[in-house]
């Protein structure tokens, strides 16, 4: 009997299905998570007093902004609930986003910078009409939503949920329809335009859905399939009047085919945006359009235009404002034959155009980096829809590219695979912005980098509004760097000169204070230049690394050569307090003094380099003195060196510092002793992820030396997604393979598998189905796993599978 091969390690892709690919996240659209969930509200009796402060402020801060009329940056009273429903996304980088339901739903829009809306909008559908000898012989919404009352009642509804399989591959999805009753299959390909490397057409604003008709049986049948699409973002706006549509039809360069669709104008927080919904025309395709019907209504006027034809009957071009309560939607419709036992495509468009944008002050305005290549006047709607229908195969060459050296790794565990690529989801849907600066009241230089690359942002999490949060982007900027880095570049160049024009304003803490921000930021310095080899680059930011750097010596309070903690949580762990010398900031205080050392020598700054080398020298005996342990069968770095009960936990992320440092090439030994890195990974290992579902949920935060949880706080007794990722990637830089791999498998297990939390990846979660922080930045350190394959372990790479 062959030996079983542990999940976080098995290389076996899934089951063949004849159009989809073998790695991946895939479900059926019948799939029910058995495990309900429910976002972290309360905390533990015996941590509310460490949070009474923080309470206060926050509340302070919350009433103040309803006072206002705005929606606090962090709503812990408004929490996003529960939904297990979410496939891939669409849309570029920076552009906007449409998230999509694993049951093809329409479900999470985010058009307004920064701002979703978690709505299924019930009118954005494909319709399927099956005819045979001029007679309609099946037609339904490729939908298993069943709906009630008057709305769109006279559609059929209720596609057979064991009938349609669903498969994504970031940024790429499939779905697969069954239809026995005629003979047929279809499988409709998702595409958006992410990969590598790629400044121009990786901001472009929509997606392209090719879908591959499969007619098994022996006679020819005529197929269409119709998309419909309605105004707006599945919310009480959407009924605010003013909105209009009209067709089009636009020639696509180089070629004799031509693309029609629908234009809906409209606002969103009064800014003008333009959805657009099209389809190629091609050799036996008819493209018709009714460019306007009420989505509120029984939408019998398209269900009997493709019941009676099997296409649309054209409204006039350009119709009249809706008014106020009223709704638009509109339906494009592509129609072919196909002859028995053959297959074709039929394929369809949905873009946006909202070239301007601004943010919730109103300060300054912004033409979205796609408005170089496509015009700001909010006219480029056909011009989008023409480019998306003649790039997309482009585009998927692009994506195979980057994406087959890893999918062909037949070393590589499975769930990696989709683990690696389908958390790329944030880079785009993370409420990213990717803009120039237009009418800037405020005189902001801006560094010519920053000029050609346009200015970058992404948040924290959907649930935390906050942009380019350097504690959190710390774990993430591995997947820009290893795919964008000029945008991780240009990022850095930004917080040189000035986060844009106004802060963060992280009033729930005194973020100042944080000992955490300055060496990231240095190690990140450091780090985009080994990787860039962009001298410039590294000259340009010297001198802002040493003023941080000589700024956080104020906090070496007792002048041992590392900072100190303040006693309150001044950290990226900002519910759990920590004092004095303590493993997270210390080590990644030391850390950052090596990286500037590396800087300074580089570049022959004699002075500084003697200077902090005697500081590391320093910091380095007192490290170890005042922080290691040495326990027999239990050595690690103490969480901090103060007296507080929590003072020896067994922090999962002791080891920040280092992992960078081994990332960059750093030899071992500069800073911390090797073996006992290796000795508190062991430890993390053994107490903060075997304990939990038999090593299958990641890493806890903080765990007690007797093997209890740590509990003193909320964030101590969390599971971080970011956080497991980068510690398995900091345990396979160092060697330990198999059990970095289990330490990051337990938190897509946990996340994606038991918990339902796909593409909305939370920061934290416990072990209780309790999560926080829906759709959430950190997770895409998943990158660094990556990396750490990639520089230390090439032979992952080697005889790869064809």
């Amino acid at each position: 009997m062959a030996e079983e091969i542990a999940p976080w390690l098995d290389p076996r892709p899934l089951s063949e299905i004849e159009g989809l690919p073998t790695f991946g996240y895939r479900l059926r659209f019948d799939h029910e998570f058995k495990e309900p969930c429910h976002p972290f509200m309360l905390p533990k009796i015996k941590q509310i007093p460490g949070l009474l402060g923080m309470s206060w402020r926050y509340t302070y801060a919350w009433l103040k902004f309803h006072h206002q009329g705005k929606k606090m940056f962090i709503d812990n009273l408004n929490l996003v609930p529960w939904k297990p429903i979410y496939g891939a996304p669409i849309g570029g980088i920076g552009c906007g986003s449409i998230g999509r339901g694993f049951r093809g739903e329409f479900c999470r829009f985010q058009m307004i910078p920064g701002m979703y809306t978690h709505k299924t909008v019930e009118a954005d559908q494909f319709i399927l009409t099956v005819r045979k000898s001029n007679e309609t012989i099946h037609q339904c919404v490729l939908s298993p939503l069943k709906l009630k009352g008057k709305r769109l009642s006279s559609w059929r509804w209720g596609f057979p949920s064991q009938q349609a399989t669903y498969h994504a591959l970031y940024p790429r999805s499939w779905t697969r329809y069954e239809i026995p009753e005629c003979d047929l299959t279809l499988i409709c390909r998702q595409i958006s335009p992410i990969f590598p490397n790629d400044y121009q057409e990786t901001c472009f604003p929509g997606s392209v859905f090719v879908w591959e008709v499969i007619n098994k049986g022996s006679d020819a049948v005529d197929i269409s399939l119709t998309f419909t699409f309605k105004n707006g973002q599945g919310v009480k706006e959407d009924r605010s009047g003013g909105v209009w549509s009209r067709a089009f039809q636009e020639g696509i360069t180089g070629t004799d085919d031509c693309v029609s669709g629908v234009e809906i104008h409209q606002k969103f927080n009064d800014l003008p945006c333009v959805y657009g919904v099209a389809a190629k025309h091609g050799p036996g395709i008819n493209v018709s359009e009714k460019s306007y019907f009420n989505p509120q209504s029984t939408g019998e006027e398209v269900w009997n235009d493709l019941l009676a034809e099997g296409s649309l009957k054209s409204t006039p071009v350009s119709g009249s404002e809706t008014a106020k309560g009223e709704e638009l939607a509109c339906a494009v419709c592509a129609k072919t034959t196909i002859s028995p036992y053959s297959h074709t495509s039929l394929t369809f468009s949905l873009t946006w155009d909202m070239p301007i944008i601004h943010f919730g002050a109103k300060r300054n305005k912004y033409h979205r980096r796609y408005a170089r290549f496509f015009g700001h006047d909010g006219c480029a709607t056909p011009r989008l829809a023409a480019h998306a229908l003649n790039h997309f195969t482009s585009w998927e060459e692009k994506i195979a590219e980057w994406q087959q050296p890893t999918l062909k790794a037949n070393k590589l565990p499975a769930w990696y695979k989709s683990a690696l690529f389908n958390e790329t989801y944030f880079i785009s849907d993370g409420g990213s912005v990717w803009v120039d600066s237009i009418d800037v009241k405020d005189a902001v230089s801006e560094h010519p980098f920053v000029q050609e690359f346009g200015k970058f942002a992404y948040l924290e999490g959907h649930e935390y509004r906050m942009y380019n949060t350097l504690d959190v982007h710390y774990y993430a900027s591995f997947a820009l760097m290893k795919l964008w880095p000029n945008l991780q570049l240009s990022l850095q160049y930004d917080i040189d000169n000035e986060p844009w024009s106004r802060l963060n304003a992280y009033i729930i803490h005194p973020t100042n204070e944080w000992k955490d921000l300055n060496p990231k930021f240095v190690l990140q310095v450091y780090r985009d230049y080994v990787f860039t080899k962009d001298e410039q680059y590294l000259y340009e930011m010297y001198p802002q690394c040493k003023a941080v750097m000589d700024h956080s010596l104020r906090w070496d309070v007792d002048r041992d050569g590392i900072i100190d903690n303040s006693g309150f949580a001044d950290q990226t762990y900002d519910a759990w307090t920590v004092t004095g010398a303590s493993a997270y900031c210390g080590g990644l205080w030391l850390a950052a003094v090596k990286a500037f050392t590396e800087m300074a020598h580089r570049l022959g700054v004699v002075e500084d380099l003697m200077k902090y080398e005697e500081i590391l020298e320093r910091g380095k005996k007192n490290f170890e003195e005042k922080l290691w342990n040495g326990w027999v069968d239990c050595e690690y770095y103490n969480y901090d060196c103060s007296e507080s009960g929590h003072h020896d936990s067994i922090m999962a992320d002791q080891m920040c510092g280092q992992w960078f440092l081994k990332a960059c090439g750093v030899a071992d030994n500069a800073v911390f002793p090797s073996a006992n890195v290796k000795r508190a990974l062991e430890a993390v290992f053994k107490h903060n992820v075997l304990p939990f579902d038999g090593g299958r949920m990641g890493a806890i935060n903080g765990m007690r030396p007797n093997a209890k949880k740590d509990v003193t706080s909320c964030q101590s007794d969390e599971f971080w997604t970011g956080v497991t990722y980068a510690l398995g990637a900091t345990m396979i830089q160092v060697g330990m393979i198999d059990k970095g791999f289990q330490t990051a498998y337990g938190a897509y297990h946990t996340c994606w598998e038991r918990y339902g939390l796909a593409f909305q990846t939370p920061e934290a979660y416990f072990d209780n189905r309790r999560f926080r922080s829906l759709g959430y930045m950190r997770p895409l350190a998943i990158w660094a796993i990556q990396h750490a394959v990639e520089k230390f372990h090439p032979q992952f790479f080697e005889n790869p599978a064809f």
